[in-house]
């Protein structure tokens, strides 16, 4: 498709409908910086939900579920009345934890929903924490939460025969696949995006990762589907 750039952000009216053109909301023309490769049609994009980007729309941005709700549900009507089927959504409570030490997988040998628990014979070059991971918004619509979450993790522990290394949630060090540090009253955490680098081990250790919370898994691309209807 087309994502077409004017001096300022515009409605345009494409094959009879209207349609908007780019609106830069994060100052990122990495957007359009795909080279050989095709852009994804469907970016991560997130932090748009900013004040400031309303004064460089043309019309008022409709970002909250609240605000988009009417919009919404009629076309959600439309759809069901031209014989379109709601799509089928697979929820899952399981994150399918795992570590990825270099390009081997390693699975916990405990796991509950505060814990888990791996052991790593060797030292890996690099070491990352996999899960399921899942939008917010993707499950409800009323979740105004657009990023991709994995598990929120409180702490990481890599105990060894003369060693034990802490990792709080507010670590520097984890930094690449991590969400921002979040806190309440009962401390802090940070989730991952499914893909989260882990400090490098010295060693044979026992890795212990210690969860906040674990979202809901959307395990499936839903497909909307069209469906004959009796005259």
């Amino acid at each position: 498709y087309l994502h077409i750039e004017f001096a300022t952000h515009s409605v345009m009216i494409v094959e009879g409908m209207p349609a908007e053109s780019f609106l830069d909301e994060q100052n990122d023309r990495s957007f359009f910086d795909t080279g050989s490769d095709i852009a994804a049609l469907r970016p991560v994009l997130p932090n748009l939900n900013d004040p400031s980007h309303s004064a460089r729309a043309c019309a008022p941005l409709a970002m909250t579920p609240a605000a988009s709700r009417d919009v919404w549900q009629t076309l959600f009507d439309r759809a069901i009345a031209l014989g379109y089927v709601a799509p089928a959504r697979t929820i899952s409570a399981d994150p399918e934890l795992y570590l990825l030490a270099d390009s081997t997988p390693v699975f916990p040998i405990q796991r509950s929903s505060t814990e888990a628990t791996f052991v790593l014979r060797t030292s890996p070059v690099t070491l990352r924490l996999i899960s399921r991971a899942s939008s917010p918004s993707q499950i409800d619509r009323d979740a105004d939460d657009w990023r991709i979450l994995g598990v929120a993790v409180r702490e990481i522990c890599y105990r060894s025969a003369d060693s034990t290394d802490m990792f709080a949630a507010d670590n520097p060090v984890l930094n690449e696949g991590w969400q921002d540090v979040e806190s309440d009253s009962s401390g802090a955490w940070r989730w991952t995006n499914g893909n989260a680098r882990l400090p490098r081990p010295n060693g044979s250790v026992t890795v212990t990762v210690r969860f906040f919370a674990q979202p809901a898994y959307l395990t499936n691309e839903p497909v909307t589907t069209k469906v004959s209807r009796a005259a």
